[in-house]
C-alpha cells in the first residue's frame, strides 16, 4: 500500500463561507446604545447600512451598487455627526468640542482614503476603500460614541 496523495478542495467555497459568517454582519444591541434615542436611531441606521454594504460585497454586486451603498454610509455619518454635536452642546457635555474634533479627524481620514478613487478605479480598489471607511466608522462608534453613554447616564 502506497501513500495516498492528499486531495484539496478549491478554496473558493471556503472563502465564500468565511465571507458569509457573522464577521461580515454587525447586529444592533443595547451594548451599542448611548441611551439617547436620536443618536441610537442614527446608529441603528448605520448598522443597517454597513450590513447592506457587506452584503453587496459578499454577493459581488456591481460597482455602481457598492458605490451607492458607500455613499449612503457617508451621508449617514455626516448626519450622525451633526446630531451628536448638537445634542452634546445642548447637554453641556464637557467633551463636546473633543467629540466634534474626532468627527473632523474621521472625515479627513475618510476623504484621504476616497480621494484617489475615480471612475477608472477597479472594483477591488472601491471595495478596499469601503472596508477602510467602514472600519473607521465602527471604531468611532465603539471608541468615541459610547463615551457619550458614560456621561449621559
Amino acid at each position: 500500500m502506497g501513500q495516498q496523495t492528499p486531495t484539496f478542495q478549491s478554496s473558493a467555497p471556503l472563502r465564500r463561507r468565511a465571507l458569509e459568517t457573522e464577521v461580515w454582519s454587525l447586529d444592533w444591541s443595547d451594548d451599542l446604545s448611548v441611551g439617547i434615542p436620536e443618536i441610537d436611531r442614527e446608529h441603528q441606521q448605520f448598522v443597517a447600512l454597513i450590513n447592506d454594504l457587506n452584503r453587496a460585497i459578499v454577493d459581488r454586486m456591481d460597482l455602481a451598487e457598492i458605490r451607492k451603498k458607500l455613499q449612503a454610509i457617508l451621508d449617514n455619518a455626516k448626519t450622525d455627526a451633526v446630531i451628536e454635536e448638537e445634542i452634546l452642546r445642548q447637554k453641556n457635555h464637557p467633551h463636546a468640542s473633543d467629540h466634534a474634533q474626532s468627527h473632523q479627524l474621521m472625515d479627513m481620514r475618510m476623504r484621504e482614503i476616497l480621494g484617489d478613487l475615480n471612475e477608472n478605479s477597479t472594483m477591488y480598489q472601491w471595495i478596499e476603500a469601503s472596508l477602510q471607511v467602514k472600519k473607521i466608522l465602527i471604531q468611532h462608534l465603539l471608541n468615541e460614541d459610547l463615551k457619550i453613554r458614560d456621561y449621559c447616564h
